[in-house]
């Protein structure tokens, strides 16, 4: 519990809202969209050492956060990110952890457009999460490998800013927006 109340707090202090993970899922407990997600100290401390002490930790990405999350699938997303990356241009060092089953860029929030939440819209095996989304963050377990999710080195959120995503890529989110509606869509 304590590493999860830990993890937490760090979630809090770099601004991102969070919502407890039920144990081996990757959805959220509660009805996060209209009251469960917190950005407070005192009420994460209250969920994780309470009702919740068994619970993973997801980050809720848009707005409230200030990201949005590019969710790369297996090889199959690995292949199509890069893709997509020769045809538009390497995408910058960013936020990033390993999922179990692949890995989470994490990207500042754009101010101008809204981000959404789209699966495999943009290419095979690429999701992304934005407003209305979330994913799972250190020290949860992925449901389907049984691995940590983890910051990689020297990319977790205390080691380096949220990068600005290229144009190109804010294009090819915004383009995919709204065309997955289904709740399931919207949680990694």
């Amino acid at each position: 519990m304590t590493d999860v109340l830990a993890a937490a707090l760090g979630y809090i202090n770099f601004g991102y809202s969070i919502i407890p993970i039920r144990p081996g899922s990757k959805k959220p407990s509660e009805a996060w969209k209209n009251t469960g997600a917190t950005n407070s100290r005192s009420e994460a401390t209250e969920r994780w050492s309470g009702s919740f002490s068994t619970h993973g930790i997801g980050i809720v990405t848009g707005p409230d956060s200030g990201c949005f999350v590019l969710d790369i699938d297996g090889t199959q997303g690995a292949e199509t990110l890069a893709q997509l990356e020769h045809e538009h241009g390497t995408l910058p060092e960013t936020v990033e952890q390993a999922t179990g089953n692949g890995r989470h860029l994490f990207f500042a929030y754009p101010a101008e457009v809204k981000v959404g939440n789209s699966a495999s819209k943009i290419g095979p095996g690429v999701d992304v999460r934005g407003k209305g989304g979330q994913v799972c963050a250190p020290p949860t377990v992925h449901p389907d490998t049984g691995a940590l999710y983890d910051w990689l080195d020297g990319h977790a959120p205390d080691e380096r800013p949220l990068a600005a995503a290229p144009d190109w890529l804010i294009d090819l989110c915004t383009r995919s927006r709204g065309q997955s509606t289904s709740t399931e869509a919207n949680v990694r």
